[in-house]
């Protein structure tokens, strides 16, 4: 086994680790505006809120769960519960993406192929919106001019906060490397970064890292496990 194999068994094994590192409270607190001193107050208001509302019924309402939408929001509160009811009802309105899931083989997938996303209007958008996951930036290259006209046409309809956070690159690495560490980018892209690991593999070590919680909680959000 090679030094990189062995700091990828490592990488995979603490990625699997439950316990919050000081690393992951520091930026928590700095970009999602996470305050230990009042997260548990946050974690018990949204679970409030979703009770006494009713309008979503989650397949989880634990501290974990609840703390994953919050930090979506900078833990503001109303705007989680948004998030979660939207969340809930995509799964509701698309069951056939959720029944019968089996995590692992999702190995057998891998990358089959690039091609351009065909998508109806309005479902990238509700998919994006009824995630729990925070979208920093998004950068576009490589694309054509027509897709460059289509963005400017529509600017009006994007809220300025997430307009800023769409860089468009073209064919031109240079500014691409301007805003992202070559460290980060592989080869293809004019970097440096030789640890690119497909979701293949990374399922892999997923399963072979993976503990009882990490089986309860797939279960609980409707994955099959199997062995």
């Amino acid at each position: 086994m090679t030094m990189y194999d062995c700091f990828l068994e490592i990488a995979f094994e603490a990625e699997l680790d439950t316990k919050e590192d000081p690393e992951l409270l520091e930026i928590s607190s700095r970009i999602c505006n996470e305050n230990l001193s009042t997260r548990a107050t946050s974690i018990t208001e949204l679970r409030k809120m979703i009770f006494d509302r009713g309008e979503c019924e989650p397949r989880r309402t634990d501290d974990e769960y609840l703390l994953r939408f919050l930090r979506c929001k900078d833990f503001i509160v109303p705007r989680a519960h948004r998030l979660l009811v939207r969340y809930c009802r995509f799964r509701e309105n698309h069951p056939h993406l959720y029944q019968d899931v089996d995590l692992w083989s999702l190995m057998k997938v891998g990358n089959i192929y690039e091609c351009c996303l065909h998508d109806k209007p309005g479902v990238g958008r509700l998919s994006i919106g009824a995630t729990p996951a925070r979208l920093n930036s998004l950068h576009l290259i490589n694309y054509t001019w027509l897709l460059n006209t289509f963005f400017y046409i529509f600017k009006k309809f994007i809220p300025q906060n997430a307009w800023d956070r769409i860089h468009f690159h073209g064919s031109d690495l240079k500014s691409l490397h301007k805003i992202v560490d070559l460290e980060c980018l592989p080869a293809r892209y004019g970097g440096t970064c030789n640890s690119v690991v497909s979701v293949s593999k990374w399922l892999q070590k997923i399963k072979k890292y993976r503990d009882g919680n990490f089986d309860r909680e797939m279960k609980e959000l409707g994955y099959l496990i199997k062995e």
